[in-house]
Parts: structure tokens; C-alpha cells; sequence
């Protein structure tokens, strides 16, 4: 649930500061507002329960024992400690950035913060037991970043929107879709690409997708993407067009943004559920590792 929360608030946020950044207009306020601020401070308590958990998983001697001594040096070694590390001074860089104007060093700090913080949940998981190690790091490090831009964008988009449309800028909202179902459409690529390379470390086979619980979560992940990608479709090729149509009256338009809008928060929802089937993902042992197991040397 931890590491479900941790991935909820970090992906959602930076992604929304990554992409709000793009969609923003000069005049309008930065990224990094009091939501962006919550999802990351969410973020940071996710990663501090972890902590106290894997301390208690490590020593079976309860929630308390991080406290003891070297404790906290052994969940380190674990292969945690890097990534806690990284993603609180990413996490903090991007917060404290919070209301400020979106210009100069607090924009790169943002930036910055906002992707790094994703990528140190590459150092933590079963990455680290893939092989070869640097196409598992670069397959996970490309499926977290394009998560995050299509995840967290979906939430920034929505946010300009909903901005957009009480100031009765109907074509600055439809503007705003269009610019992110184009940058969906390369994070799709890249989160289905890795995805599929990694599945082919973790599983490989057919037989092991089906037969194993890593298999089976597998599945589940990836048929709520495909959902979600479905709902990216319908809104590019269906609904999108219908709001930029010059011809149509202002009211077609409002009624087509709210239809886009809402097809938008399913997605949201189904991302969300393929974000705790993640969660579930990383406390499994992979598909191979069952069905072709390796001799302990």
C-alpha cells in the first residue's frame, strides 16, 4: 500500500509539473500549485512508511524496530537507500518550488526534481535481479518516465481545462487536449515498448504468463492499459475533432469538451488501477524465476 501511495502521488505529480509546464501560458499560474504540492507531500510520508516497514520485514521484530541500532543501514542495503534518498531531494527540490513564479531557477529546480524522482524507482525492485542489468534499467527507467508524463499529464490537462473553460476560452482548452494527446501518444509508445521488454525478462514465455501469479497481475496490467489506451483513441479520433470543428456552435463545443473531459478522469481512474497492480507487481516473484528456476551457486 506504501509503495502503491508512493507511486500515486510521485508519478501524478511530477507528471503534472512535466506537462503543465508545456500546456501553461505566461499568464497563467505555475505548475507546481497547492494539488502538485499535496500529491508530492503524499509522496514523501509514502516513502517514510516504507521505510518503517521494511525495517519491521527485515528484522520481523515489528514497526519499531528501525529505531534500532544499525537497522536502518541494513533496509539501506537492501537496495532502498538510493532510491529513498534520490526521490526525497527530488521530491523536496520540486516542493519547495510551490507557488513561486514558474521562471528562472525555480522552473529548472521543478523540472529537474520532477524527473529525477520517477527514475530512482528504477535502483529499487526486481529491476536490480534483471538480466542483462542495463536493458532492465533502461527498459524500467523509460516505462516509469512515460508513465509519469502520460499519467500526471492527464492530470495537469485536465486541471488547464477546467482553468480554461471558466474563463470561457473553449478553443484554449480544446488547444490544451490536443497538445497532450500528442504527447500521450509518444508516452503510450514508450510506457508499452519498455513494458513489453521488460515482460519478455520477467516472464519468457507464454507458459508463464498464464501459469503464475506474476502472469496473471501482468495480464491484468496490461488490459486495463489497453482500456485506457481506448479511451486516448476515442478522444483523439472521436471527440477532439468535434471540438475543433470551426463549424460547430459554441454549445456543441462545451457539450464535446465535457464528453473529453470525462472520458479524460476514466483514464485517470483505469492509470490508477494499473498503478496498484504495479504495486503488486514489485512484491511478486517474477514469471521466470517460478518457471525456470536458477541453481544457487
Amino acid at each position: 500500500i506504501a509503495r502503491f501511495v508512493a507511486y500515486l502521488g510521485t508519478l501524478g505529480a511530477c507528471g503534472a509539473v512535466l506537462v503543465g509546464a508545456r500546456l501553461r501560458r505566461n499568464d497563467e499560474p505555475t505548475p507546481v500549485g497547492r494539488a502538485v504540492a499535496m500529491g508530492l507531500g503524499t509522496a514523501l510520508v509514502a516513502l517514510g512508511i516504507q521505510l518503517v516497514t521494511l525495517g519491521a520485514l527485515v528484522t520481523g521484530e515489528g514497526l519499531g524496530s528501525i529505531a534500532q541500532p544499525g537497522v536502518l543501514a541494513l533496509v539501506f542495503d537492501e537496495g532502498f537507500g538510493i532510491t529513498a534518498v534520490i526521490a526525497v531531494i527530488s521530491l523536496v527540490g520540486v516542493t519547495i518550488t510551490a507557488g513561486l513564479p514558474f521562471e528562472g531557477a525555480a522552473r529548472s529546480i521543478a523540472l529537474v526534481g520532477a524527473t529525477v524522482a520517477p527514475i530512482s524507482m528504477v535502483l529499487y525492485g526486481h529491476t536490480r535481479t534483471m538480466s542483462p542489468a542495463w536493458l532492465g534499467y533502461a527498459a524500467d527507467a523509460i516505462h516509469l518516465l512515460a508513465g509519469t508524463v502520460w499519467f500526471g499529464g492527464l492530470l495537469a490537462t485536465i486541471a488547464v481545462v477546467r482553468l480554461r473553460r471558466r474563463q470561457n476560452e473553449g478553443g484554449g482548452a480544446a488547444e490544451a487536449i490536443a497538445t497532450f494527446l500528442g504527447i500521450a501518444a509518444i508516452a503510450a509508445s514508450l510506457v508499452i515498448a519498455a513494458g513489453v521488454m521488460m515482460s519478455w525478462i520477467e516472464v519468457g514465455s507464454i507458459e508463464a504468463l498464464t501459469s503464475t501469479t506474476y502472469g496473471q497481475v501482468l495480464l491484468a496490467k496490461i488490459s486495463t492499459i489497453v482500456v485506457v489506451l481506448a479511451c486516448a483513441a476515442w478522444n483523439r479520433y472521436h471527440l477532439l475533432p468535434h471540438v475543433t470543428d470551426g463549424t460547430a456552435d459554441d454549445h456543441a463545443n462545451l457539450t464535446q469538451l465535457r464528453r473529453l473531459n470525462r472520458v479524460m478522469t476514466l483514464e485517470v481512474a483505469l492509470i490508477v488501477a494499473a498503478l496498484a497492480l504495479t504495486s503488486v507487481l514489485v512484491n511478486v516473484t517474477p514469471a521466470k524465476a517460478i518457471s525456470d528456476p536458477q541453481p544457487i551457486v
